[in-house]
């Protein structure tokens, strides 16, 4: 796999650190006037206030001031991006140098934040069946290759040519050669069927990545 590319669950930590960072209020501007409102309470097209060194409330367009964002939880760019009127920002990114005004376009389960949480949550539950029926399909072969093995040492043992010990013990370790057979099927169906889960799309490449390498 690609070297220091993320697992399904360094992508689950890194969004709960951001949802736990994520504002519980907004200063939200209504009629010429600035209130603070719980978060929950701002709605599409509201206009947000976002002073210097707070975090962004919810996904929106800039339209007044100018300033850098620190957006790296959620796109994984170290460097500040520069944004104005007219830019899209998202929630719980960080403005870091100027006074913006934000006018709100997705609130709550909408926003980026919250999709990339119901992307890794579909990303491992998807996983979960597959590491199941797997562990199904080892369950019932793998014994069945010993109860063969044990089956051909005990027919050699009793109806073999001399000497029956050898020949026996032969028998029995060829049959078990099918031992590794059946890891390989196990695998190979886990391949198959994980060729079956929808890749994680990323606003977010990656969430693709930990999709693949989780």
């Amino acid at each position: 796999g690609e070297a220091g590319a993320p697992t399904i669950e360094q992508v689950t930590e890194a969004i709960r650190a951001l949802q736990a960072l994520r504002p519980d209020t907004a200063r939200v501007r209504r009629d010429g006037v600035e209130r603070e409102v719980p978060l929950a309470s701002v709605g599409i097209g509201d206009v947000v206030v976002v002073r210097p060194g707070e975090r962004i409330a919810t996904d929106g367009v800039v339209v007044e001031g100018a300033s850098a964002i620190d957006t790296s939880l959620v796109t994984g760019e170290s460097v500040p991006r520069d944004v104005a009127p007219g830019d899209v920002v998202h929630g719980a990114t960080i403005n870091v140098d100027g006074r913006l005004v934000v006018r709100a376009t997705r609130v709550g389960a909408d926003t980026t934040l919250a999709q990339m949480a119901r992307l890794v949550a579909q990303a491992q539950s998807g996983k979960a069946p597959v590491q199941r029926l797997a562990d199904r399909i080892a369950g019932v072969f793998v014994p069945i290759v010993v109860v063969i093995a044990i089956g051909t040492f005990v027919l050699w043992m009793t109806f073999g040519p001399a000497p029956r010990l050898p020949h026996a013990l032969l028998a029995a370790v060829s049959s078990l050669r099918d031992a590794p057979l059946a890891q390989d099927l196990v695998a190979f169906g886990e391949i198959g069927l994980a060729g079956e889960i929808r890749p994680v799309p990323y606003g977010e490449e990656r969430l693709r990545e930990a999709a693949k390498h989780g």
